[in-house]
């Protein structure tokens, strides 16, 4: 890539437009051979990135990638924001969609080849921004804040315990940005079911389906002992009175056999202790959560016998 050009993609995370390509010199046959050489790839149209950087990037480079691409469609200095700053930051989500948000100085609805840019007017201190390889987002703390309003409850608990999980929040940076830009009640509506020691979406959402069915909060992460103190295992959720434990098993939490009978070890020294254990899944906490729930109570039940 000619030196004028790449310096124009490094400040745009990699991405450059047709126009910028042909003003540094290339020619249209030049960069339709380049693409179609498999060199350079099409983000949207007009828009274009290295190929082999497009190939390498993981889901939360390709959402910068995504920012990057959008804010070259609009006529007028734009950030990151709403669903596609969580992603690039990382912060998982449990609805996405084909969308790129962006907070710019009025707001725009574009439809493109591919992804739509949905571009919305809205106040935006300094200090309420940041950027990742040269795309500029929204901090992870307005980013969070935005998504209280702008998606359900569930969907905003996910990423707010992920964000306060990584410590890359705190509470009180939310609440202080809330402020800033009016989105404080929606938040308080969110933040009291937030908890940063949740390790997973998973455990989110089985947190806010079990209370929904009328489950009292566990403790998270709580360690199990013996009697002779020895440490028997940690455990996702922890009813104390009732010495039930609840395991939310993700697909990724058994990737090995060793893992798999190591975990089966440590249920059968939870249950020699007296423990006794309750495991679900995604498909079992979301789509039957009553049933999850029943299993537990037996399990409360039964402990009191």
């Amino acid at each position: 890539m000619r030196e004028g050009l790449a310096d124009l993609a490094a400040n745009n995370s990699g991405v450059f437009t047709r126009a910028q390509a042909m003003a540094a010199g290339y020619t249209g046959r030049q960069i339709r051979l380049l693409v179609e050489a498999g060199l350079w790839a099409r983000l949207r149209h007009g828009i274009l990135v290295d190929a082999e950087q497009l190939a390498l990037a993981d889901d939360q480079a390709r959402a910068v990638l995504d920012v990057a691409a959008a804010r070259l469609t609009v006529s007028m200095p734009t950030v990151g924001s709403d669903r596609s700053a969580a992603s690039a930051h990382g912060l998982p989500l449990l609805s996405g969609g084909r969308s790129v948000f962006l907070i710019g100085s009025r707001s725009v609805r574009r439809g493109t080849s591919k992804l739509p840019v949905l571009v919305r007017r809205a106040a935006l201190p300094e200090d309420h921004c940041t950027a990742l390889n040269g795309v500029p987002l929204t901090t992870v703390a307005r980013t969070v804040s935005d998504l209280s309003v702008a998606v359900p409850k569930p969907d905003a608990v996910v990423a707010i315990d992920a964000a306060l999980h990584r410590g890359l929040v705190t509470v009180e940076e939310l609440a202080a940005v809330a402020a800033q830009v009016g989105t404080l009640p929606s938040l308080m509506q969110v933040l009291p079911e937030c908890d940063g020691r949740s390790e997973s979406p998973l455990e989110s959402i089985s947190r806010l389906r079990l209370l929904d069915q009328g489950i009292a909060l566990p403790e998270l992460q709580h360690e199990v002992r013996g009697p002779d103190g020895r440490l028997l295992g940690r455990v996702d959720f922890w009813w104390h009175q009732s010495r039930v434990a609840g395991e939310a098993d993700g697909l990724q939490k058994y990737d090995s056999p060793d893992t798999l009978r190591d975990e089966k070890l440590r249920q059968e020294s939870l249950e020699q202790a007296g423990v006794r254990v309750v495991r679900w899944t995604w498909a079992q906490i979301t789509e039957a959560p009553w049933e999850v729930a029943a299993r537990l109570r037996s399990a409360f039940a039964a402990s009191e016998r």
